[in-house]
């Protein structure tokens, strides 16, 4: 769909986060295979690899915004983690999105920007609940009223849909 906005003229800005340790390793790297052993290497002034690190540590989290005419200038977001869990979805949440995108990318957006985010519980908050089934009639027509969504009086409130009598 954003390729419909860019032939457009439109700029794509893509948003995303992501956390990395603050002992981060890369799991595979290139190897000097002329090296024999650990003291050839000692004597050579090289390394036989990466060693894993003996624990994960604190955690960064990272939020930026970016297109094709690079980063979003302003818009980083990044924070030491205070939970130790999973991932970093503790750490986030829709105040916080909803603060850094206000003050940062958005005041720095280009012309004509459209922005692509992921659906991440904390990109997309509720403002108000709509009506469910569980909703009785006099709440919906209350919650139809304050939307400025039209309905007649005599509409019945049935599984899936409103009908006239």
């Amino acid at each position: 769909m954003h390729f419909h906005f860019k032939n457009r003229g439109y700029n794509i800005v893509y948003l995303d986060e992501l956390w990395v340790n603050v002992v981060h390793s890369v799991s595979k790297e290139w190897v000097d295979k002329s090296v024999k052993s650990h003291r050839d290497a000692f004597v050579r002034g090289l390394t036989t690899g990466l060693k894993a690190p003996a624990a994960r540590g604190p955690r960064f989290v990272l939020l930026h915004a970016g297109g094709d005419n690079g980063f979003v200038n302003g818009s980083e977001l990044i924070f030491l983690a205070k939970k130790n869990t999973q991932d970093y979805y503790d750490e986030m949440d829709g105040s916080l999105f909803k603060n850094w995108f206000k003050h940062n990318p958005i005041s720095n957006l280009p012309d004509k920007a459209v922005v692509v985010m992921d659906n991440t519980s904390y990109n997309s908050k509720k403002l108000e609940k709509a009506p469910n089934s569980g909703f009785n009639k006099e709440e919906i027509k209350t919650w139809l009223l304050s939307t400025d969504i039209f309905f007649e009086e005599d509409y019945l409130k049935t599984v899936g849909s409103c009908q006239k009598l």
